[in-house]
């Protein structure tokens, strides 16, 4: 059976790029927003977007046949990679 990448107990550990692309979107928006730029609110929506497209593309992939339950158990296994991903960006960001 196929399944999507970002919605697998796997993918809690297997994203650097994504949580690189939110590091890099939440600075940008630093330099453009200024102090919303730097909210930790700013950090955590950025990654709750980038979670949500890519949970978007893997669940309507037509090579992926995914029940109603399995698209659920996706969802909330998304939501912890969405709070992984900003975890992982504020690391980068903040350099700790």
């Amino acid at each position: 059976m196929t399944t999507a990448t970002f919605i697998t107990p796997q993918s809690l550990v297997a994203f650097p790029f994504a949580s690189t692309l939110v590091a890099g979107i939440w600075t940008a928006s630093h330099s453009l927003l200024h102090k919303l730029g730097d909210s930790p609110w700013t950090g955590l929506t950025i990654a709750m977007l980038v979670g949500s497209i890519v949970y978007g593309l893997s669940v309507s992939d037509r090579r992926v046949k995914l029940s109603a339950r399995e698209k659920l158990v996706g969802l909330g296994i998304a939501i912890v990679n969405c709070f992984y991903l900003y975890m992982a960006a504020l690391a980068i960001k903040t350099g700790g």
